[in-house]
């Protein structure tokens, strides 16, 4: 059975993130440090890509209210797929 949270991911990731930087201030954890970093800058790289993708879906239901012809449908759609693989390799 998957945990499933009513939290959004992305802020949660961020705070975890962000609580993993503070305890990597102590020398203890120095070794961490650099590992860390590597996954901060990952996801914000990830974070920023979800969001150009989600804008581009807004844009593409906006289009489709506007032009709800077939065509156009299937334009936005070979768009939508494509976006689809950009995802799949971001998450891969």
């Amino acid at each position: 059975m998957t945990h499933q949270t009513t939290t959004p991911i992305l802020p949660l990731m961020r705070q975890h993130i962000v609580l993993l930087q503070t305890m990597l201030q102590q020398d203890r954890f120095a070794a961490l440090r650099s590992p860390v970093q590597e996954l901060a800058h990952s996801f914000a790289q990830l974070e920023s890509a979800l969001r150009e993708q989600a804008q581009t879906l807004e844009a593409v239901m906006a289009l489709l209210a506007l032009h709800p012809s077939d065509a156009y449908r299937n334009h936005l759609m070979q768009g939508l797929l494509g976006l689809q693989r950009q995802q799949q390799h971001l998450l891969a």
